[in-house]
């Protein structure tokens, strides 16, 4: 199973984004010293890291991305995910549901 995970991870990058020269992890498999080598073998010459590295705990990355699209949803400031999504313009996503 690791090697499928490393695999696939490393295959990913490869399709969709060949320009990385960096991978940084993320939660409870970044803390799996056996899959980061891996995955550090599978995608050499690229820096891999954690994303401890740029200031966000491994662990944290799913709040601090939820943190963040709620800061946008409250200043009201759109989020353009045209080149991801194939929205047709920038919008304010989320919603308020008050008690």
């Amino acid at each position: 199973m690791l090697e499928l995970t490393a695999r696939a991870l490393v295959d990913a990058i490869d399709r969709h984004a060949p320009e990385a020269s960096e991978i940084y992890l993320c939660g409870g498999g970044a803390k799996n010293d056996r899959l980061r080598d891996r995955i550090g073998e599978l995608a050499s010459p690229s820096k891999l890291a954690l994303t401890d590295a740029l200031g966000v705990p491994t662990g944290q990355v799913e709040p601090v991305a939820f943190a963040w699209l709620a800061s946008k949803f409250i200043r009201r400031e759109p989020i353009d995910l045209r080149s991801i999504t194939g929205a047709r313009h920038p919008c304010i996503l989320g919603a308020l549901y008050p008690a």
